[in-house]
Parts: C-alpha cells; structure tokens; sequence
C-alpha cells in the first residue's frame, strides 16, 4: 500500500476529505493539508514531513492543486523514487490512487491515476430528442 498526501490552496484538501468519506468511507494512510493564509512554505513542509511519519509507509504520493503553487513546490522538493507529485487533483484521480494502492506499487500506478483524471473530465452535452406523439397528445 502507498500512502496519499492531498493538499491545495484555501481549504481545497478538507473538501476532498470529507468528499471521499461520504464515496469511499474513512481511509486510512491518507492525509489532508490545507495551506491557508496563515501558513508559510515552512511550515507546510513541516506538516508534509510530519504526514509522511504518519503514514508511515515507504511510498507516498502527493496530490495537489495546481502545478507551480506552493502545495506543489514544496512536496516537488521532497520527491524521490519512493515519493511522487501529481499536479491538478481531481475526485476521479483520488478515487483511482486509492482503489489502486493496495494491489499496485505507486510506480504502476501512476500513469493509471493520471489517465483517470483525464477521463473524469467531461462536457455535458444536451441532447435534443424528438417527439414522437401526435400533436393531439396520445
């Protein structure tokens, strides 16, 4: 199993906490930081690395928001063979990472939680429908 990091500007992690409790229940090895006003890069490296002790395992993946943000900068200057970034997380993404972590290294894993992402990217489009009664009604 690989843990999972999700963090992002404002409360964009909290979202996603309570999103996948209410799809996938309460998982474990799976962390939420939030990097709010408040907070310096400094300190969400040291919320990141103190994440990583809780978890404990040996690889980790990192989700976040948007590429080039803090979130994203400060876990890219954490990566390694065993820790990965993946930029503009989405609920597909999440859902796939955690539904592949238990039978996949991270390393097999990655391609797949990007594509999903991909694919969880839909336009909806309407569709007109014509109607096939007659104009009395019946």
């Amino acid at each position: 199993m690989f843990g999972i990091i999700i963090s992002g500007h404002g409360e964009f992690a909290k979202g996603f906490e309570k999103t996948i409790e209410l799809v996938m229940g309460k998982q474990e090895k799976l962390e939420f930081i939030n990097f709010t006003e408040d907070k310096t890069p400094l300190d969400l490296e040291k919320e990141f690395k103190d994440a990583i002790e809780r978890i404990g395992e040996e690889e980790i993946l990192f989700l976040t928001d948007i590429s080039g943000g803090t979130p994203f900068s400060t876990a890219a200057l954490m990566t390694s063979d065993k820790l990965k970034v993946i930029s503009g997380c989405n609920m597909a993404m999440l859902i796939e990472a955690v539904n592949l972590r238990d039978d996949q290294k991270l390393s097999e894993s990655i391609e797949e939680i990007i594509e999903s992402a991909i694919d969880g990217i839909e336009l909806f489009k309407l569709i007109e429908i014509e109607n096939d009664f007659d104009s009395d009604g019946i």
